[in-house]
């Protein structure tokens, strides 16, 4: 699966101007691979709320202890859930709970 990103910027508050309002899906990454994939009808303000305290309780942890720097990347997209879906099942990331079951198994 081939992934286009619209953009990337580091993972830390002076970079969330830079990210789009637009819907879209978004990955955190570090050098440990992607950390978590979502989907969010404002880049921008998922972004913030992940900063400041993510829903998800591994993906916290995991931000408290990064390896390297810590990144989070966007993909525009008008319809997001389905992008998120493919991603998460071919990714697998390590902090996302729900896994899509990959129905070429």
């Amino acid at each position: 699966m081939q992934v286009n990103l619209s953009g990337t910027v580091k993972f830390s508050l002076a970079s969330m101007g830079n990210v789009p309002i637009d819907s879209g899906v978004y990955l955190i990454h570090d050098l440990r691979g992607t950390l978590y994939i979502g989907k969010s009808t404002n880049l921008q303000r998922r972004f913030e709320q992940h900063w400041y305290k993510s829903h998800n309780i591994g993906l916290n942890k995991a931000l408290l202890q990064p390896v390297g720097p810590v990144h989070f990347s966007w993909i525009r997209h008008p319809n997001p859930m389905d992008l998120e879906k493919s991603l998460v099942t071919f990714i697998r990331p390590f902090c996302n709970q729900i896994k899509f079951k990959n129905t070429k198994e």
